[in-house]
């Protein structure tokens, strides 16, 4: 490397002997030193703007600024949440009902012995409806009407609290039925506390009964259950769908149970007094997914 540009503003010093004269000895010869300093071209102060630092910009003085990043793409919006809609075959949340059944009937629900005289009792306390057990092996029921052409394309749903007593042994029961207005098709859930759920839907005399499993733990559970336009039934427990296993058409024995009706029934076994409450219950025309919220009018 060359070592004057490595330093370009080292001063320089140059040894200076002007000649001789003629009259001057060389012995008599005068020298001297002259220190040269290297000049530095000034620099234009519009290379860093008007105010000549550097925190003017390197743009100052162009002709136009860069355009600016563009800003970030926005969020794609959430999912909206389904509103809640009223069900147009049956929408119940109990409000404002008091009283118990039997005997007469409470907001339209009258007291049911479909299968023969069961016992016990079904109480309203404002909120809910509750099938009580006051004797051993009672099954209380209770029915509401409606009016259903047919059972296809159809969304049940409902919310229940098990009995508090030993779940396993196969003694507490949780069934719900509807019926069309001709007696001719029918849907039933019937919930056993040995984790086993029975499920059937169309023709009294030839429809299809399912089979499933589900987890009894004492607590309240809300169920959904579609049946689509071809009858077949899918069902869901507290937001997990259960998978059903067909187990023939074998048709329902629906007893004594009048047409164009929704009805519930529990029973405890051995167990009492405990009662197992209902929440709401919905029946609507349409297959709706299970997030779908319904609502009482």
């Amino acid at each position: 490397m060359d070592r004057k540009r490595s330093r370009p503003n080292r001063p320089l010093i140059r040894k200076v002997c002007p000649l001789p004269s003629k009259n001057q000895p060389p012995s008599k010869q005068q020298c001297f030193f002259v220190v040269e300093t290297p000049r530095i071209a000034p620099v234009s102060r519009s290379a860093f703007g008007p105010t000549g630092g550097p925190a003017s910009g390197l743009f100052s003085n162009s002709a136009s600024a860069p355009s600016p990043a563009a800003p970030p793409s926005p969020a794609p919006a959430p999912a909206p949440v389904p509103s809640c809609i009223v069900a147009g075959i049956l929408s119940d949340c109990f409000e404002g009902l008091a009283g118990t059944i039997p005997p007469g009937s409470i907001g339209g629900w009258s007291f049911e012995q479909s299968f023969g005289p069961k016992g016990g009792q079904v109480s309203f306390d404002g909120t809910r409806m509750s099938f009580d057990m006051i004797a051993p092996n009672n099954a209380p029921g209770a029915k509401k009407s409606i009016a259903l052409a047919g059972v296809n394309n159809l969304t049940a749903q409902y919310e229940f609290t098990e009995f508090p007593t030993p779940t396993g042994l196969g003694n507490s029961v949780y069934e719900f039925y509807i019926v069309n207005a001709d007696l001719s098709e029918a849907v039933f859930i019937n919930f056993v506390d040995n984790g086993n759920v029975f499920v059937g839907a169309g023709s009294v005399l030839t429809g299809n009964s399912y089979f499933g499993t589900w987890t009894p733990n004492n607590g309240t559970h809300k169920i959904h259950l579609t049946i689509d336009g071809a009858g077949t039934p899918r069902l869901w427990v507290d937001g997990v769908e259960i998978p059903l296993t067909l187990n023939g058409p074998f048709g329902f024995f629906l007893g004594s149970m009048p047409a164009n009706v929704v009805t519930f029934f529990a029973g405890a076994g051995l167990s009492f007094p405990v009662s197992s409450p209902v929440d709401n219950v919905f029946v609507a025309l349409g297959v709706f997914p299970p997030t779908q919220e319904f609502c009482c009018p």
